[in-house]
């Protein structure tokens, strides 16, 4: 079942290591495209959109469990 979270509990459980990003993919829809960035570039670019502050809470984050990983899926 999908739940909702913000973009500032996101960045406090990877900043206290209880989420580990695997994979990080940004969707085009002008092109229907999906394209697979580097961790490390989404946690910068994540790092910058938490920082501005202003639009923290622009983006509506859902996550649900993974079963087939033991994990979560962050939307």
């Amino acid at each position: 079942m999908r739940k909702q979270t913000t973009t500032q509990q996101i960045q406090n459980v990877i900043k206290n290591n209880l989420l580990t990003i695997i994979k990080a993919e940004v969707y085009h829809k002008t092109s229907r495209e999906t394209e697979v960035i580097p961790n490390d570039k989404f946690l910068e670019c994540f790092d910058f959109f938490c920082e501005s502050g202003i639009f923290m809470d622009a983006v509506g984050w859902h996550y649900d469990k993974n079963l087939h990983a033991n994990g979560y899926i962050i939307e």
